[in-house]
C-alpha cells in the first residue's frame, strides 16, 4: 500500500474514533459571530503574519540542513547550463549541404546536451522534495506548539470563547494546518521568486 492511502486510512480511523468517543467529550454547539466578515478577515490577517514569521525562521533551519547539498547540486546544473549549446536556428530552404550537415550537428549537440542535464534536474527536484517535506515537518511541529501556546483560529470566529475539550483541541489542529500551510505557500512563492531570478542570471550569462 502507497504511503498516500496509509496516511488517508489512519486519517478516517482517527476521525471515527473522534466521533465515538464524542459522548465522553461533551461539546456544546457553538454560535458563530454575526460579524464574520469582519472577524475572519482579522483572524486571517493575524494568522498571515504569523506564518510570515514561521516561513522566514523555518527558512533558516532548512537552510542549515541542507546548504551543502543544495550548493552543490544548484552548483552542478548552473554549470552545465551554462555549457549547454545554444538552439540551432530553424532551417531555411535552400541551404547548401555542408550548412545541412553543421545544422544537423548542432541539432544533435543540443539534443546530447539536454539528456545530459536531465538527470541533473531530476536529482534537483528530488531535492526540492525533501527539502519541503522536511519544512512541512518542521512547519506543522512549530505551528502545533504556537497553537497550543494560545494561538488560535475557532475561538476568534465564535462568540463564546472558552471551549470545550474537544472543540479546543480541534481549535489547535486547525489552527496548526493553517500556520504550516500558509508558511508552506509562503515558501514555495519565494522559491518560484528566486529561481525566476537565476534563470534571468544564467540567461544574461549565456547571452551572446
Amino acid at each position: 500500500m502507497s504511503k498516500i492511502f496509509i496516511a488517508g486510512l489512519a486519517a478516517v480511523i482517527l476521525a471515527a474514533l473522534i466521533l465515538i468517543l464524542k459522548p465522553v467529550w461533551p461539546s456544546d454547539a457553538l454560535t458563530l459571530k454575526p460579524d464574520m466578515a469582519q472577524a475572519a478577515a482579522t483572524t486571517i490577517a493575524a494568522l498571515a503574519t504569523i506564518a510570515l514569521i514561521l516561513e522566514r525562521a523555518l527558512a533558516v533551519l532548512n537552510d542549515l540542513i541542507f546548504v551543502q547539498q543544495d550548493t552543490a547540486i544548484r552548483q552542478k546544473l548552473t554549470v552545465a547550463r551554462l555549457a549547454m549549446p545554444p538552439a540551432p536556428a530553424a532551417l531555411v530552404p535552400g541551404m547548401a549541404p555542408a550548412a545541412l550537415a553543421a545544422h544537423a550537428a548542432a541539432v544533435q549537440a543540443h539534443a546530447d546536451a539536454r539528456a545530459a542535464i536531465a538527470p541533473m534536474v531530476a536529482e534537483a527536484v528530488a531535492h526540492d522534495k525533501q527539502r519541503e517535506q522536511m519544512r512541512l515537518l518542521l512547519g506543522f511541529v512549530a505551528s502545533f506548539l504556537i497553537s497550543a501556546a494560545g494561538v488560535r483560529t475557532l475561538s476568534t470566529l465564535v462568540t463564546d470563547t472558552s471551549l470545550s475539550g474537544l472543540a479546543e483541541g480541534v481549535d489547535i489542529m486547525l489552527t496548526a494546518g493553517l500556520l504550516a500551510g500558509g508558511s508552506n505557500a509562503l515558501a514555495k512563492l519565494v522559491q518560484v521568486i528566486l529561481e525566476g531570478a537565476n534563470q534571468k542570471l544564467t540567461n544574461l550569462r549565456t547571452a551572446p
